[in-house]
C-alpha cells in the first residue's frame, strides 16, 4: 500500500474511499499490508482509522530476545545450516544474531546466511560470534547506519553480565577459500586441508618430480595405464588418498 502514488488517484481522500467501497460491495475479505509510512495516512481520519481496524490490524514490530515469536523464528533458521561441520545455537551466538539484526527477522536471515557464506570452503567452518559479525557487515552494512537501526541497537536490553560487543568487524579477518557456487570447491572434506596448503604453497615446481609426465604419455600407445602406473591416475582415491 505504501508504493500508491496519491497524485495519481487524485488525493488520499480519494483513494481511502475508493478502498472503502470496494471492502463494501466486493463481499470478500481483503487483507490490506503497509511499510511506514501508509499508516500515517490512515490515522488523518476517524472514519479512515476505524474501517482499517474493523476486521483486524496489527502492528508488526522487532521480536524481543525473550519473546516466543524469535525463539520459534531462530529454531526454525538454525536448520539452514550448510556447513561441514554442524553448529549447535547456544545463548551467546542467540544473544549475538538478535543484537546484530536488532530482532528485525529478514536481517536475522541476511546475516546468518552471508556468516556461512563466508566461512564455506574455509578450514574451519563452524559458525561464531565472530562470523556472524562479518556476515552482518557484508548482508545489513547500510541497514545498520540508519537511525532507526542505531536507535533500535541501544534500546536493545543486554542479558545480566554480559558487555555490548563493538560491530565493526574486519571482514577480512574471515579466511575463505571460496565462495558457495564455485565449482572448484573441494566435494570431499578429507582433501580439503591438503587443497588448502597446495593453494599457498609456494614450491609447486620443486613438488613435481617429473615435469614433463603428461607428455610422455600423449606419446604411448595406452596413457591410461602408463599414469596409473606413475599413480598419478587412481581408480579409487578414497582408498589411496585417505
Amino acid at each position: 500500500m505504501q508504493n500508491l502514488q496519491f497524485k495519481r488517484t487524485g488525493g488520499e481522500n480519494n483513494l481511502l474511499k475508493f478502498l472503502h467501497r470496494l471492502v463494501n460491495k466486493l463481499g470478500v475479505p481483503l487483507f490490506f499490508v503497509a511499510n511506514p509510512p501508509f499508516d500515517q495516512t490512515l490515522v488523518k481520519e476517524l472514519k479512515a482509522a476505524r474501517r482499517a481496524e474493523s476486521g483486524y490490524h496489527h502492528k508488526m514490530s522487532v521480536l524481543a530476545k525473550e519473546s516466543t515469536s524469535w525463539n520459534a523464528f531462530i529454531a526454525q533458521l538454525w536448520n539452514y545450516q550448510w556447513t561441514n561441520v554442524y553448529t549447535e545455537l547456544t545463548d551467546e551466538l542467540n544473544d549475538s544474531l538478535h543484537l546484530l539484526s536488532v530482532g528485525n527477522i529478514d536481517m536475522a536471515s541476511r546475516t546468518y546466511r552471508e556468516a556461512q557464506r563466508l566461512v564455506i570452503g574455509s578450514a574451519d567452518e563452524r559458525i561464531t560470534v565472530s562470523t556472524l559479525e562479518a556476515g552482518n557487515a557484508i548482508a545489513c552494512g547500510l541497514s545498520r547506519q540508519t537511525n532507526e537501526v542505531k536507535e533500535l541497537i541501544s534500546s536493545i536490553v543486554l542479558p545480566t553480565g554480559k558487555q555490548r560487543r563493538s560491530m565493526k568487524v574486519d571482514t577480512q579477518k574471515v579466511l575463505t577459500v571460496d565462495k558457495t557456487g564455485d565449482i572448484t570447491k573441494p566435494q570431499h572434506p578429507e582433501f580439503s586441508s591438503r587443497l588448502i596448503e597446495l593453494l599457498g604453497a609456494v614450491d609447486l615446481l620443486d613438488r613435481i618430480k617429473d615435469p614433463d609426465i603428461f607428455q610422455q604419455a600423449a606419446g604411448l600407445e595406452d596413457p591410461i595405464s602408463f599414469l596409473r602406473q606413475k599413480k598419478l591416475m587412481l581408480d579409487d582415491p578414497l582408498n589411496n588418498l585417505c
